[in-house]
C-alpha cells in the first residue's frame, strides 16, 4: 500500500495541467453539492444548450451509470447518458411513497433515457433540445401499478461562451400513475408539470464570473381521487473565480422553496411548506502537479411548516433546523483522462485506504468515476 502511494504521488507531480471543465458528482459534492454554481460537464443537464462546450464520456462507477456528449464538427453535439437518477426522478419517487397500494409503494422510477442535442446557429446563438424518460412497473397475481415520467426540455443560449451570455431553460413534464387491484383501478389526476432554469454569466473581472441563476418547477400528479399540486422555486446569486490557472473557487448565496398541496375527499387536506434560508455554498478546487484537491461547505437554515385541515379544524406544525457539511475529494487528472474521488472521513483509520478497507468500505476513492473529455 505504502508503495502504490508514493507511486501516485511521484506521478502527479510529473505531469502539470490546468484546471479544466471535468465534471462529476464527486466534484459536484465537493465543490459544495449545487450544480447551478459550476461550469463543467455536469451543466448541461440543466442548460442543455451548453453541450456544445463539453465534449466528453463519463462513468459514475458507484454510482452505476455512464453517459457523454460528442461533437459532431464544431457546432453540433449529441448525448447519451445511461441509468442517470435524474434529481427530479428522485424528488418524484419520494412524492409517490405512501400513496396507492402496497404493491403501487414498491414503484422506484429508474431511467430508461436521457437525451440531449444541441446545436449553434451562430457565434452567439445555441439551441438545444433534451429529453429524460423514465419508468417502472410491478406486477403481483391481479395487482398491477406502474408510473412514468417524460420531461422535454429547450435549451437556449444567447452570447458568446466567453463572454457576457444568457442560458435559459423550458421544459414540459409529464407523469402517468396506474394503481389497479381486485375491484380497483386508480389513474392519475393531471400529471402535468412546467420548469425553467435561467442563469446569466457576467464577467466582472479576468477570471472572475457572477451568475444570478432562477430556477422553478410546477408539476400537479397523485393517484384519484387526490389532488396535489408541487411549487419548487431556487435563486441563487453565484460567483466563479479562477485566479491562477490551477485554482478554481465557486460561492453562492440564495434560496430555496418547496411547497406541496394535497387533497383528499376524505382524507384531511395537507400543505407542506419549506424555506431555505439563507444557502450558503462555497467550494474550492487546487491542483498541484495532476492531483486536484477540492474542498467544499455548504450551510441552509431551514424552516418547515405543515398544515392539516378538517373540516373547520387546522392544526399547524412549525420547526426550524441548521444544518453544516463538508466535503473534501481528491482527482488525478492524466491530460484529458480524471478519475475521481470523495475522501471518506475514515479513510486514514488503519490505513491510510485508497479504494476500500475502513468501516465504511471505502477509502480516498469511497466513490469514483473517470471521466474523458475529448478536447483534452
Amino acid at each position: 500500500m505504502i508503495t502504490f502511494v508514493r507511486i501516485l504521488v511521484l506521478v502527479g507531480f510529473i505531469v502539470a495541467l490546468p484546471v479544466s471543465s471535468f465534471g462529476s458528482l464527486n466534484r459536484l459534492r465537493a465543490m459544495g453539492d449545487e450544480r447551478r454554481l459550476l461550469m463543467d460537464t455536469s451543466v448541461i443537464h440543466l442548460y442543455p444548450a451548453a453541450a456544445v462546450d463539453f465534449p466528453h464520456f463519463a462513468i459514475e462507477v458507484f454510482e452505476e451509470w455512464g453517459g457523454g456528449v460528442h461533437k459532431i464538427g464544431v457546432n453540433h453535439a449529441v448525448g447519451l447518458f445511461l441509468n442517470r437518477n435524474d434529481p427530479k426522478i428522485l424528488t418524484l419517487n419520494s412524492r409517490l411513497d405512501g400513496r396507492g397500494s402496497a404493491a403501487f409503494e414498491e414503484l422506484e422510477l429508474q431511467p430508461r433515457a436521457d437525451l440531449v442535442y444541441a446545436f449553434g446557429l451562430n457565434d452567439g446563438l445555441r439551441i438545444a433540445l433534451a429529453g429524460t424518460y423514465a419508468f417502472d412497473e410491478v406486477r403481483r397475481d391481479q395487482n398491477h401499478a406502474s408510473a412514468n415520467h417524460f420531461d422535454l426540455r429547450v435549451g437556449l443560449q444567447v452570447g458568446k461562451t466567453d463572454k457576457s451570455h444568457l442560458l435559459f431553460t423550458i421544459g414540459l413534464n409529464q407523469q402517468d400513475l396506474n394503481d389497479e387491484t381486485v375491484g380497483t383501478h386508480l389513474n392519475n389526476t393531471d400529471g402535468n408539470g412546467y420548469s425553467l432554469e435561467a442563469r446569466a454569466h457576467l464577467p466582472i473581472a479576468a477570471n472572475a464570473t457572477l451568475m444570478p441563476v432562477v430556477g422553478l418547477q410546477l408539476t400537479a400528479y397523485d393517484l384519484e381521487p387526490a389532488t396535489s399540486e408541487f411549487t419548487d422555486g431556487t435563486f441563487m446569486l453565484g460567483f466563479d473565480l479562477s485566479p491562477t490557472r490551477k485554482v478554481s473557487l465557486v460561492a453562492g448565496v440564495g434560496a430555496k422553496y418547496s411547497n406541496a398541496d394535497s387533497k383528499h375527499p376524505t382524507h384531511p387536506d395537507g400543505e407542506r411548506t419549506k424555506l431555505m434560508l439563507p444557502l450558503i455554498v462555497f467550494g474550492g478546487e487546487i491542483q498541484v502537479g495532476s492531483m486536484l484537491f477540492r474542498a467544499g461547505v455548504r450551510h441552509a437554515n431551514t424552516s418547515t411548516r405543515d398544515k392539516l385541515k378538517t373540516g373547520a379544524f387546522t392544526s399547524i406544525d412549525e420547526s426550524f433546523e441548521g444544518s453544516f457539511r463538508a466535503d473534501f475529494g481528491l482527482g488525478l487528472k492524466f491530460g484529458p483522462l480524471l478519475m475521481d474521488g470523495l475522501i471518506e472521513r475514515d479513510f486514514l483509520r488503519d490505513g491510510p485506504h485508497i479504494i476500500g478497507g475502513s468501516r465504511h468500505g471505502g477509502g480516498v476513492f469511497s466513490e469514483f468515476s473517470l471521466t474523458y473529455h475529448f478536447d483534452g
